[in-house]
C-alpha cells in the first residue's frame, strides 16, 4: 500500500557502517556482563544479533507485562504500593526538587537552556546516593549494597536527557524503564507493583520530564520522537492505549476533542500526552502531530496498543542510533559475535537519539506487511526523519511558544 514502509521489523542497513568482509578472520566473541554496564553494540549486524537475543525478548516481556497490568484500568483505580515503589517515588521527589534549586539562565537562544548542564551534572554526583533510597543496607539480589547500585547507576544517570546537546527523547525514556527492569531483576519490585510502576512511578517521572522540558526547553532528541508520535516521549502512548481498551465512550478519534480530552486526562495517559502537546504546541493538530492524527482513525484501541508495542520492538528496541548508547551487563546482559575489523573500533562518543540517515514515511504497517493506521494523511507521509538531525539542532516547540506568548515568567535575555 501507498507509503507503508517495506520492511519496518528488520533493522537497516546503516550506510556509515564499516563493510564487513570475510576474509578478516574468525569473528571475535564480545560480552557485557560485568556487574557495572557498558555499551557494546557498534554495527547493524550486532543490533541484529541483539533482536535475537534473549535479553531482548526479556525486556520486550518485561514491557509487555506492564502494558497488561493496565489495560482497561483508570489511573484513580486503587493498586497497592510496596516499599520499593515508595523509595522510587522518594527519588523522583528529590530529583524534582533539584528543577527549583537550579533555575534556568538568561540566554539569547531559543534552544536548550545551559542550566540543565548543571542540573545533569547534580543527577551524577548524587545517583548513587538516589539508588540507596531504594536498595537496603544489606544490599539485593545477592549483591552489596555497593555492587547493586554500581549495577543500575548508569541506567538512572541517562534518564533525563543528554548534557552535551541538551536534549531528550525515547533513548532516554528507555533508561529510565531499565533502571525500574534492574531494581526488579534484583527483587526490590515484583509482579504485583506492576500497576504501581506505570500509574504511579512511570506517570510521576512524564510529569518530572515534562518540567523539565519547559523549564530548560529541552531539545527533541531527534526532528519528532519516535516515528512522530511526540517530542520526546513513546511509552506513555503504548501503556495509555492500553487503559483504554473497550473504553465505553472514549474512541481513538475522541483525541481531536478538546473537551473530553481536558475532561479526561487525569486519569488515562494518552489523552494527557494529548493535552500537554495542545499546551505547548502551536496550528493545527494535524499538521503538528500528523502520525498522532492517523492513528486516531484506527478503529479501536485495542489495535493502537497492538500497533504501539510492535512499534516499540521496531522502532526504539530495533533502532542502531538508540542501541548504540544502551548499557548492558550483569543484570542485562549481552554476548555477541563481532567481525576482527571491528574489535578495536569504538564509535559511541556520539550520544544522539535519533537517526541521522533514517527516513519513514506512510503510516504504521502490521508484521504482514498492511496498512496499519489505514494509508495515511499527507501529513503523515512527511519525512520523520531528516538527514541533518545529528549535526542541527532542533528548537523546542515549547521554546518557540513560550517566546511568542505573553507573559513569560522568566526573562529571555
Amino acid at each position: 500500500m501507498t507509503g507503508v514502509h517495506p520492511n519496518l521489523f528488520a533493522p537497516k542497513p546503516n550506510k556509515k557502517a564499516h563493510n564487513h568482509g570475510t576474509n578478516g578472520g574468525k569473528p571475535v566473541e564480545v560480552k557485557a556482563d560485568s556487574l557495572e554496564p557498558t555499551k557494546i553494540i557498534l554495527t547493524p549486524e550486532e543490533l541484529t544479533q541483539f533482536l535475537s537475543s534473549a535479553t531482548f525478548e526479556s525486556i520486550v516481556n518485561w514491557i509487555t507485562q506492564l502494558n497488561e497490568s493496565v489495560k482497561m484500568k483508570k489511573k484513580s483505580d486503587p493498586y497497592p504500593v510496596s516499599a520499593g515503589v515508595q523509595g522510587i517515588l522518594q527519588v523522583l521527589d528529590e530529583i524534582e526538587e533539584y528543577i527549583k534549586q537550579i533555575p534556568p539562565l538568561a540566554q539569547r537562544s531559543r534552544f536548550g537552556n545551559k542550566a540543565f548542564v548543571t542540573f545533569c551534572d547534580k543527577i551524577t554526583e548524587t545517583a548513587s546516593s538516589l539508588n540507596n533510597k531504594i536498595i537496603p543496607e544489606e544490599g539485593a539480589g545477592g549483591k552489596s549494597r555497593e555492587e547493586a547500585n554500581k549495577g543500575i547507576e548508569a541506567y538512572l544517570i541517562n534518564s533525563f536527557g543528554d548534557k552535551q546537546r541538551i536534549d531528550y527523547g525515547s533513548g532516554h525514556e528507555l533508561n529510565f524503564v531499565m533502571w525500574l527492569y534492574c531494581l526488579s531483576k534484583l527483587g526490590l519490585l515484583k509482579e504485583e507493583d506492576h500497576t504501581a510502576l506505570v500509574f504511579g512511578v512511570f506517570d510521576k517521572y512524564l510529569e518530572l520530564m515534562r518540567h523539565l522540558q519547559v523549564t530548560y526547553w529541552l531539545e527533541p532528541a531527534g526532528s519528532h520522537g519516535v516515528w512522530g508520535l511526540d517530542d520526546y516521549q513513546f511509552l506513555p502512548f503504548l501503556f495509555g492505549s492500553a487503559q483504554l481498551i473497550d473504553h465505553k465512550h472514549i474512541v481513538p478519534k475522541s483525541i481531536m476533542n478538546r473537551d473530553v480530552v481536558e475532561g479526561y486526562a487525569k486519569d488515562y495517559m494518552y489523552l494527557r500526552c494529548i493535552e500537554f502537546i495542545n499546551q505547548v504546541k502551536n496550528g493545527s493538530f494535524f499538521e503538528h502531530s500528523p502520525l498522532l492524527y492517523d492513528i486516531s482513525g484506527a478503529k479501536s484501541w485495542a489495535k493502537v496498543n497492538e500497533g504501539m508495542i510492535k512499534m516499540f520492538r521496531a522502532e526504539v528496541l530495533g533502532k542502531l542510533p538508540i542501541m548504540k548508547h544502551f548499557f548492558f551487563g550483569e543484570l542485562v546482559p549481552l554476548r555477541l559475535m563481532r567481525e576482527p575489523e571491528d574489535v578495536d573500533c569504538d564509535d559511541h562518543s556520539h550520544s544522539c537519539d535519533h537517526s541521522g540517515d533514517e527516513i519513514h514515511s506512510g503510516p504504521m504497517p502490521t508484521e504482514e506487511g498492511e496498512a496499519f493506521y489505514g494509508e495515511g494523511t499527507e501529513q503523515s507521509k512527511a519525512k520523520y526523519r531528516v538527514a541533518s538531525c545529528c549535526v542541527q539542532h532542533i528548537p523546542s516547540s515549547i521554546a518557540a511558544k513560550a517566546i511568542e506568548s505573553e507573559g513569560q515568567n522568566r526573562p529571555l535575555f
